[in-house]
């Protein structure tokens, strides 16, 4: 079990955490899209910018092998290479920060350009990406300042809480205790005794 927790530290946690903070930032943006620019999805501008990079035999191939779904596969894996790189970036900023938030920042960079890059793009065309990689960037340090925060129990941190359960607990000197059975005297209080009916 502690392997297992110091793996889960180590990878898994960061990874999950810069997933949803990417997946937070880019429904950030597609809100954004919807009030700013309706045409300027994040999502969507992506996807034309790689069609219009990709070469012809590109585009032919996935028309041969997806048909007329050939953009919705193109969407899904967009979906999946952004899940694999926000995993990384939430790696990265729990082992180099604030590196994992640069990465994020590169990937909104990516989509500013595309939306920008796109015939008819309107003055605000920038804004819904812009928006997603802040949002996205904001939640990765916020995910990073929640793990780094100890854990607490009964207002004692796990440090603490370990050395008070470890610390042996003092116990009361047998000479020192006052005796339970009726009728017994103290031993400190013999001598006196003794002496008084001696007298």
């Amino acid at each position: 079990m502690p392997e297992t927790s110091g793996r889960a530290r180590g990878w898994v946690l960061p990874a999950t955490a810069g997933v949803a903070s990417v997946v937070f930032g880019v429904g950030i943006g597609e809100l954004a899209a919807a009030v700013l620019a309706p045409s300027s999805s994040p999502f969507v501008v992506v996807g034309s910018f790689l069609i219009d990079l990709a070469p012809p035999w590109a585009k032919d191939a996935a028309i041969a092998l997806f048909g007329t779904a050939d953009k919705a596969a193109l969407l899904i894996g967009i979906g999946i290479v952004l899940v694999a790189v926000s995993g990384a970036a939430g790696v990265l900023e729990a082992r180099r920060p604030p590196w994992g938030r640069v990465l994020v920042a590169l990937i909104g960079v990516v989509g500013v350009v595309a939306a920008m890059t796109r015939a008819n793009a309107s003055m605000l065309a920038f804004a819904p990406s812009a928006i997603a990689a802040i949002a996205a960037s904001f939640a990765h340090g916020g995910a990073r300042s929640i793990r780094n925060e100890p854990t607490t129990t009964n207002g004692l941190d796990d440090g603490a809480s370990i050395a008070a359960a470890s610390s042996p607990t003092p116990t009361p000197n047998a000479t020192d205790a006052t005796p339970a059975v009726a009728g017994s005297t103290h031993p400190r209080a013999r001598p006196l005794i003794s002496g008084m009916r001696t007298a």
